[in-house]
């Protein structure tokens, strides 16, 4: 290769490298802070079923935390959290 299409080739990867280092915003940190946090609330419930004499909102809460759906549905949106926003790849020319 010649070093000029070398160094257009670099350019160009160093362009679309760049394309996705526009920091989150505010709201992105907040929704990511909300995704661990309701995290830790959903693998808490891995703990043992609640003591016999635990009122009704113990058990609840465990079989409302421990059901599939709701961890299929915890999963999905932390996925959407997660994801880097179209907006924030794109190259602007």
């Amino acid at each position: 290769m010649k070093p000029s299409s070398v160094a257009l080739l670099l350019s160009g990867l160093l362009l679309l490298v760049s394309g996705c280092t526009v920091p989150p915003s505010g709201a992105e940190k907040q929704a990511r802070n909300e995704s661990t946090r309701l995290g830790q609330v959903l693998h808490a419930a891995d703990q043992a079923v609640p003591a016999p004499q635990a009122p009704l909102a113990d058990y609840l809460r465990f079989a409302v935390l421990r059901h599939p759906q709701v961890r299929a549905a915890y999963s999905d949106w932390q996925a959407t959290v997660l994801a880097h926003p179209p907006g924030r790849c794109q190259i602007h020319s």
